[in-house]
């Protein structure tokens, strides 16, 4: 394969493997459990589908489709859709799919507690947590549970922990809210056995609702530093919006909005 500059294929997993090396191939179909095969390589633009084994003028269909790809720049595009598509890091997505399936099944959203205060202490101390803050001291203890004690007794914040059904802390989801004008600020962290599997967007859309069923919002925003760019891919999955920039502590950021 690595030697060829172009081959002609039966639909089957072999079509994967000449992708994986990106060498253009010209499909013939040699059974109905190929067509699944046939349709998606030839939708993208990798493959030249000749058409089935048995048909007559297969031979003629093979031949012009040669003709064709004698052009190079043919035969670079279609290495370059085939490298895009097959990358070796399969293994790894169906690993994060399973993951998210997984936590998201038995994710549940409740209002935080005070006997949240270690999960949500050494979360927020969690050195991923803190660079991403705008204040990114470390957090000491006395002062978290004075923080915590506040926010809990106070109207304009709503916190949630993203719990499993066995109670696991996966994190937190923290609202406060300008109750006058009806604008939420929204604020999203993760425990690092979730992070990484796309489950922040789908538990701030869950926060979202959650919120709406407690507070009457018009408005959410996010406030995230431009560097933070899973966070910020979170919340554009999420329906948020980018509304402007702004330098916070020194921090070049975004602004997100949600219309509610």
């Amino acid at each position: 394969m690595l030697n060829s500059d172009m081959a002609i294929s039966a639909c089957g997993q072999t079509l994967n493997e000449l992708a994986s090396v990106g060498v253009p191939t010209i499909g013939v179909c040699i059974a109905e459990n190929q067509l699944g095969n046939i349709k998606g390589w030839e939708k993208i633009g990798f493959l030249e589908y000749a058409g089935w084994y048995s048909m007559g003028n297969i031979l003629e269909k093979i031949k012009n489709v040669i003709e064709h790809l004698k052009n190079s720049k043919e035969r670079k595009n279609k290495f370059k859709i085939a490298k895009k598509f097959i990358n070796g890091k399969g293994s790894s997505r169906i690993i994060k799919i399973s993951l998210f399936n997984l936590f998201k099944k038995n994710l549940i959203l409740r209002k935080v507690n005070f006997e949240d205060a270690l999960e949500i202490f050494n979360l927020s101390n969690d050195d991923v947590v803190r660079k991403n803050s705008f204040n990114p001291q470390k957090i000491e203890w006395g002062t978290h549970l004075i923080w915590l004690k506040k926010k809990l007794e106070g109207e304009n914040s709503i916190y949630f922990a993203a719990i499993n059904d066995l109670n696991n802390f996966y994190g937190l989801v923290r609202f406060d809210i300008d109750l006058i004008n009806k604008v939420a600020i929204i604020g999203i962290s993760l425990k690092e056995n979730v992070r990484g599997i796309g489950l922040s967007s789908f538990v701030i859309n869950k926060a979202v609702s959650k919120l709406l069923k407690i507070k009457s919002v018009k408005l959410i925003k996010a406030f995230i530093k431009d560097e933070n760019i899973p966070s910020i891919k979170a919340f554009e999955e999420a329906n948020f919006v980018f509304l402007d920039k702004l330098t916070i502590k020194g921090n070049k950021s975004k602004v997100y909005i949600r219309e509610v």
